[in-house]
Formats: structure tokens, C-alpha cells, sequence
């Protein structure tokens, strides 16, 4: 940590050219993770670009006829996942040890897995 006290600061974010606040407190914590480069993209920007990554996971159940089901995620958590949310849905229908890419939905009832797209075959 520097020996100078901190201060906050307005930077401007190079994905949407807003500026934003770099808080004295954010300053301290990423000192104490040793990052010592200014932060480049706004807090509203890094959290689209979390958002908008593909995550990867194994279907955990698939009920054909009902066309839903669930996915156990990277980080052991359940996403829904709809019949209607699957790429080539009228070729492969995903089963239990599929392992799978998709994007996360946030929604008022949970999290919802979109763009399914199954990588590899059970195994």
C-alpha cells in the first residue's frame, strides 16, 4: 500500500467513456490483493462482461416430455434450463453427464441458463 493517503478519484471507463468513482476504500482492497494498475473499465461494464461470458456445466436432469430441466454449474449451483433455450433443439436433447456452454439470464424467479449448447456426450 502506498505511504501516501489515498483519496478517491474519477476515472473514465475505455469500454463506455462514462466516468466513474475509484473509491479511496476499492484503492485499499486491491493494494491488499496486490493489484496496483488503475481498474480501466467502470464497475457497470466489468459486471457485463461477467454476465455476458459462457459458462460451462453437466446437465444434472431433462425431462424430454415436459422439455425442462436443470444444470449444475461450475460453482455447484442449479439453473433452469427450457426446451426453448437450446441450440439445435430438434437434433440432440440434453441428458444427465451432458456437459454443456450457456449463458446466464437472471430472472425474478432465479437464474436461467439461455443459449444451451451441449459440447460434449455423456462420459
Amino acid at each position: 500500500m502506498p505511504d501516501l493517503p489515498l483519496k478517491d478519484l474519477y476515472l473514465l471507463c475505455r469500454v463506455c467513456r462514462h466516468r466513474f468513482l475509484y473509491t479511496a476504500e476499492e484503492q485499499r482492497r486491491r493494494y491488499s490483493k496486490g493489484q496496483h494498475d488503475l481498474p480501466s473499465d467502470c464497475p457497470a461494464c466489468r459486471a457485463l462482461e461477467r454476465l455476458s461470458r459462457r459458462h460451462t456445466g453437466q446437465v444434472d436432469w431433462y425431462n424430454r416430455q415436459r422439455g425442462y430441466g436443470f444444470i449444475k454449474g461450475a460453482n455447484a449451483s442449479s439453473l433452469f434450463v427450457h426446451a426453448s433455450d437450446l441450440r439445435d433443439a430438434g437434433r440432440t436433447r440434453p441428458a444427465p453427464g451432458m456437459r454443456v456452454s450457456y449463458l446466464v439470464q437472471f430472472t425474478d424467479k432465479g437464474p436461467r441458463a439461455v443459449d444451451v449448447e451441449i459440447i460434449a456426450e455423456q462420459g
